[in-house]
């Protein structure tokens, strides 16, 4: 479930495609180029996605917004240019979904900073967006691209950007597409004129920068990624185009207020002698639930898959992959890149599996939930968590390609 496309854009969508189109939704019968996923000669119209957030669906509990989420709603809504930010589990890739489904769609561009952040609001990434490539570029040469007739339209059409993971956007980027955007739209109003709704939390993710930056010449990459990169937020542009800033501090993912407060020092690197007595007395927990193991955390995604792989190669029976149903079958290594998910999944009884999706969030089926293999279903697999045994079906093994 990918794109915030509502009911009615879907029914203006095919009323287009049965009349004669318009200028920026064309008509099967008007020649275009042929997109990656589908054959426009034919008239193939078909979504390159599916819906991410629909505001028919789910329990009240699932779309009510506390207090602090709806203030920022309301801020987006009154067109302010905002920034809102917060720990982990306090609700931010909620209520971005939310403002996206909100807000008039015209107009509206979601992005991020990050392929896979992209994709999970049903957005592009920023560097696509912008058409100015890495921003290494000088000014001018940035000012020559983005002038370019498709970016050119792109930028002048957009009224409201929408940004996921600002935290890995650097200052120097930051600044140039702030540029751009008032010279190609020819506006010396901040950021000309766009509404700008930012979303991160700079605590976790710092900005990364290209080591040629910089004059230690040891390589094409720093061996800390962040090392000499500005946060965006300390770039003056920021204070200019950014009128108010929002923190959710309600933690929705936690409901023991010890653990909260344990986790709210460690963010902000207070470790008392408290708190670091109190994890080590954790380690005498029984931290294995019927057959559920702990999940162990690592600094870089080879050590995970060496790890995973040996894990899976000691467990006896037969091994059953499982092949993804692409979107667009030609950009399945792109979107290798770009989601969790990977393009084939291997799997025996007894192996170790987590949900990278919320699916039914009042049983326990949430982005993160562990479980363990412990039958194949008529080859599907049937995956024990805490609460209930969960049958994966073909539709869950769909991947979207998200431009």
């Amino acid at each position: 479930d990918i794109s915030p496309i509502t009911t009615v854009e879907l029914n203006r969508a095919k009323k287009l495609a049965l009349g004669g189109g318009s200028l920026t939704t064309p008509s099967p019968s008007q020649k275009r180029k042929r997109a990656s996923g589908g054959d426009a000669a034919s008239g193939d119209l078909r979504p390159a996605a599916k819906k991410l957030y629909d505001p028919s669906q789910g329990t009240d509990d699932e779309q009510r917004l506390n207090e602090q989420q709806k203030r920022v709603l309301d801020a987006c809504r009154s067109g302010r240019s905002i920034f809102f930010t917060g720990s982990a589990g306090t609700g931010k890739s909620f209520l971005l979904r939310k403002i996206i489904a909100t807000l008039p769609p015209d107009g509206t561009v979601a992005t991020a900073s990050t392929g896979v952040a992209a994709c999970l609001i049903g957005g592009t990434t920023l560097h696509s967006f912008a058409g100015i490539g890495s921003g290494e570029a000088t000014l001018q040469n940035c000012y020559e691209k983005a002038l370019r007739s498709n970016t050119a339209q792109i930028w002048r059409k957009c009224k409201r950007l929408i940004i996921d993971e600002i935290s890995m956007v650097e200052a120097d980027y930051f600044e140039k597409i702030e540029a751009v955007a008032r010279y190609v739209r020819k506006n010396d109003k901040p950021f000309g004129g766009i509404q700008l709704i930012l979303c991160g939390d700079f605590f976790q993710l710092p900005p990364v920068s290209r080591l040629d930056r910089f004059a230690d010449g040891a390589g094409p990459f720093s061996q800390d990624n962040n090392a000499g990169a500005r946060f965006c937020f300390e770039s003056p542009a920021w204070a200019e185009c950014i009128q108010a800033t929002y923190e959710l501090t309600i933690v929705h993912r936690q409901k023991n207020e010890e653990f909260v407060a344990i986790l709210n020092s460690i963010r902000i690197g207070r470790v008392t002698d408290e708190i670091s007595e109190r994890l080590r007395k954790t380690a005498y927990q029984r931290i294995e639930t019927e057959g559920i193991l702990a999940t162990q955390l690592c600094s870089h995604t080879a050590e995970v898959d060496a790890i995973n792989q040996a894990k899976l190669d000691g467990l006896t029976g037969d091994p059953k992959t499982f092949e993804a149903k692409d979107s667009d079958p030609y950009s399945a290594k792109q979107i290798d890149r770009m989601v969790q998910a990977p393009f084939k999944l291997t799997l025996k009884i007894g192996a170790q599996v987590m949900l990278l999706k919320n699916y039914n969030i009042a049983d326990g089926f949430v982005n993160g939930a562990r479980g363990v293999v412990t039958d194949f279903v008529q080859g599907l697999p049937l995956v024990k968590f805490k609460r209930r045994e969960f049958v994966s079906t073909t539709k869950h093994l769909e991947r979207f390609h998200c431009p």
